[in-house]
């Protein structure tokens, strides 16, 4: 795809269900972006925000979705936990981060809701304390 003049930072490889750790030698020598799907971090246990951390600056998007308790994913933002959910604001809105954040969920009333939490959160952010101090 390269050869054919498709820019290096244009193709992105998605986290889905696999240690992302991997694939960075790959997509560090062939200076590729990445598209991470924090849900799916979420759903498999692994620590989404320290995924955020080491490939914000390469993150050319962003799939956003909750967990339900039983592991069903691609659900409401409403099944995302909040702190964590405030800390993934907070590192994108630091970084000025001019991907896309989409919000993956298949179904009407799950992004419903999550339009709802989503605009709460960035709600609390705006009206939050300076960060250390408390909320």
């Amino acid at each position: 795809v390269v050869a054919l003049g498709v820019p290096r930072r244009a193709l992105c490889v998605e986290t889905i269900d696999y240690d992302f750790a991997l694939l960075a030698p790959v997509i560090d020598a062939l200076e590729l972006s990445v598209a991470l799907d924090v849900g799916h971090q979420l759903r498999d246990g692994r620590d989404e925000l320290a995924l955020v951390d080491r490939w914000l600056p390469r993150t050319g998007a962003i799939q956003w979705h909750g967990v339900e308790p039983g592991g069903r994913d691609h659900r409401s933002l409403v099944h995302y936990p909040r702190a964590r959910a405030l800390s993934l604001l907070r590192v994108l809105r630091r970084s000025a981060f001019a991907g896309v954040l989409t919000l993956e969920v298949f179904r009407e009333d799950d992004l419903r809701s999550s339009l709802a939490t989503y605009a709460e959160l960035t709600a609390t952010l705006d009206g939050a304390a300076p960060e250390g101090t408390a909320p």
